[in-house]
């Protein structure tokens, strides 16, 4: 089983999360290795933390001026859990899996 992660800044708190509402329901529909779904940061109000396969990860943004800072501190907390898969998907809210994929679909871009 693979996780998937998704970094969301304090931002996102403005929004009406359309964009990760729709990717989620992708990876749940159409991704079978899937494991547990990693929401590091803002927490949208929406999310359902019963849910056995989604997990948050509170996080805040304590760079104002360097988001990528942010992103990096937040892709540690998450690297640091020791219940999140060895390899997993890092995955943005703009994102998404439109037809049933494994995970040998996805190539890496560094290889």
């Amino acid at each position: 089983m693979i996780d998937v992660v998704y970094i969301l800044g304090t931002g996102a708190a403005e929004t009406d999360d359309w964009e990760i509402r729709i990717s989620l329901r992708s990876w749940l529909k159409n991704f079978p290795e899937l494991g547990k779904i990693w929401i590091v940061g803002h927490r949208p109000n929406w999310i359902n933390l019963d849910h056995d396969q989604i997990r948050w990860l509170p996080a805040d943004d304590p760079y104002k001026t360097n988001k990528d800072a942010n992103l990096i501190q937040k892709m540690i907390r998450a690297a640091m859990q020791p219940e999140l898969s060895d390899h997993f998907i890092f995955c943005s809210d703009d994102q998404g899996v439109l037809k049933e994929s494994m995970l040998g679909d996805f190539k890496p871009y560094h290889c």
